[in-house]
This record gives C-alpha cells, structure tokens and sequence, in this order.
C-alpha cells in the first residue's frame, strides 16, 4: 500500500514540474562545406591534393553542392562492341562521355585544364619509350583504335564504366551520420547543458569506376627523356587524369550552426523535456549527382 501511495505521488508531483520555454541560438559555426567535405573523405578514404605526392598517386576533387547526373547516359557501357556499333544514340552517349572523361588537369597551386587529352599524353609517352622496351599486345592497340560518332563526325576512344550501377545498387555505400553539439543554455542564474543538433548528413554512394581498354596505366607512368603534349599549349604543373567517379544518391545535408532552438526546461533546470530547432542550411536531392572525381598523378 505505501509503494502504491509512492507511485500516486511521484505521478502528481511530475505532473505540476513548470516548464520554461528558453529561446537559445547555437554557438556551432560549423560551416556546410566542411560537412560535405570530412563526410565524403571517411567514406572514399583518399586523400586531397598534397605537393608532396608523386606520379602514380590518388588524390580526390570534391565538388559542391554536385552536378545533376543520369546514369541512363552510361547505358553505352552495358552494350558489347558489335550491339553498340549498331545504335547510334548509344555511341553519341560514349561520345561525349569520351570526350569530358578523358581530359587531363594540371594541378599545381590549383587546377587547370587548358583542354589537353590524356590519349594525346599516353601516345606521345609510348612513343617516348625506348625500342623494345614496350610489349606487343600494347603496340597492337597503337594507335589504340577508335570509334566514330556519325552524328558529331568525330573519332574517340571508347570509355566505359565498369561494373555499371543499378539504382539500388547494393555495393553503394549507405551514409546516415547525424552529429550534436554540447552548449550551455542560461536559466536565470543557472548555466545549463544541453545537447543540441549540429548536422546531418546522408546519402547512397556509388564509386563509378572508369575502364580504358586502350590504355595501360603501367606504360604510362614509366619514366622518360621527356613527353610533351603539344608544343603549342602551354601548361604548368603535373597532369592527371579521371579513375573514378563518386556519384550520390537522395543526398540531404542539413546544417544547424547558429540556428535558434525553443528549450523547453523545467523551472529548477533538472530537466529537458523537448529541443526544437530548424536547420540555417539545407541541401537535398533525390536524384543523382556527381559530387566529387578521384584523379591519378602521370
């Protein structure tokens, strides 16, 4: 009977805890740039351009917010060479993915592209080789062979993406990082802690992996006296070329920093009972976008 009186008491005596709603600005100053940026690295796990990196070496390039992209326009890279020949909106779509892909940065203090080709690089690279030095299976493919678009009367070298994603593809990557901040509230003479939002961000991402079948990346990075794409662009700084490309799907990024928050708080600042706060910066999409490339050093 006394534990029943108890309960009974402790029931009434919650029930008259007054409650303050508190206005309260978040002193985070996160910015979005920065959630997009360490989200993206943990997940793709290479680094960003260093000076000190060397031929051969990854570095990643994110882009922000991203560039709308369908995966319907890699539809090409599911045809074999004989059903692609036939189709010839299929081989404008390879056209014109040849032709952004394959163009190569000069990265120094920053990032140039002067519209240089990475098949003009590795042509010259291969001829810069020593005789001999060079095996048959690649000089076979030398001039690596080309398709033609029709439509564009333009010749290119075919590349792909291989294995293509699927929508739902289930070798994407799930991200759902939710993070908070502790700040302190105050309540008449009282400071309080409290556990605010600070941001969020999730996504399905997909590594879309570039193949070249004309193109030998062992061959490529072998040293020489000299390789010189033309001789009348001018270019400073070492070249790099697309490997791989991040794309993201139902992309939401949400930003707390500096946002105001109604605290609603007991009168004795024991208890919390709600947060209620609205993101400052918001970004979402539900479609697929390119946010960011993986370049290797030459």
């Amino acid at each position: 009977m006394k534990n029943i009186l108890k309960i009974v008491f402790l029931l009434l005596l919650s029930g008259c805890t007054t409650w303050i709603n508190v206005s309260h600005t978040n002193n985070d100053k996160t910015k979005i740039n920065e959630i997009y940026g360490k989200n993206i690295s943990d997940v793709i796990n290479v680094p960003t351009y260093s000076t000190q990196m060397k031929s051969g070496d990854k570095f990643l390039i994110q882009i922000q917010p991203g560039l709308p992209f369908s995966i319907d326009l890699l539809s090409f890279s599911s045809l074999s060479g004989e059903d692609l020949y036939g189709i010839p909106n299929e081989i404008d779509k390879a056209y014109h993915f040849s032709k952004l892909i394959n163009r190569l940065i000069f990265v120094n203090n920053n990032f140039n592209d002067n519209g240089s080709l990475l098949i003009d690089y590795y042509i010259n690279k291969i001829n810069s080789l020593p005789l001999g030095t060079v095996p048959h299976e690649i000089l076979d493919n030398f001039p690596p062979l080309s398709t033609t678009s029709a439509t564009y009367n333009d010749e290119f070298r075919l590349t792909l993406v291989n294995p293509l994603p699927s929508i739902n593809d289930k070798n994407s990557i799930s991200i759902d990082n939710r993070f908070t901040y502790l700040d302190s509230v105050q309540l008449g003479n009282k400071h309080i802690q409290v556990i605010l939002p600070s941001h969020q961000f999730s996504a399905s991402i997909n590594i879309l992996k570039i193949e070249r079948p004309w193109f030998n990346l062992q061959y490529a990075l072998k040293t020489s006296n000299s390789v010189d794409i033309s001789s009348t662009q001018l270019f400073e700084g070492k070249p790099a070329y697309v490997e791989e490309i991040i794309l993201a799907n139902n992309i939401k990024v949400e930003n707390y920093a500096q946002s105001k928050s109604i605290i609603t708080i007991s009168k004795n600042g024991k208890k919390i009972k709600e947060i209620s706060s609205s993101p400052t910066e918001k970004i979402e999409s539900k479609y697929s976008i390119i946010i960011g490339y993986v370049y290797r050093l030459l």
